[in-house]
């Protein structure tokens, strides 16, 4: 922002939007099958069953469950948010034509 004007890069913007769909993808990925591992993982108790295992178990089973849900959650707005980037750049692109357009008519009468 120089002397309060604000300059977009819509091609820019566009590929930061594209980049941050991506790597959301990748997480899902990610969180579909490590988190998947982890909490079937968990459910089979690989830590055991004895005094120590149940005791790491009361501490991870109260958090693998929701940090799971956030991970997938995670995922889920960061893709949303990259197709808002993409879809806001493109928008801001259409508006300023349009702009440009009704200028250059006025312009011509």
């Amino acid at each position: 922002m120089d002397s309060g004007e604000l300059r977009l890069d819509p091609d820019a913007a566009v590929r930061a939007g594209g980049d941050l769909h991506d790597a959301a993808e990748r997480m899902a990925r990610l969180r579909d099958g490590t988190g998947e591992r982890l909490a079937a993982g968990g459910t089979a108790a690989p830590w055991g069953r004895d005094a120590l295992g149940k005791s790491f178990a009361a501490n991870y089973d109260p958090y693998a469950g929701p940090v799971l849900q956030l991970w997938r959650e995670a995922a889920q707005r960061a893709a949303l948010m990259g197709e808002q980037i993409v879809e806001a750049a493109r928008r801001s692109v259409a508006v300023d034509e349009a702009g440009a357009q009704r200028l250059d008519q006025a312009d011509r009468l």
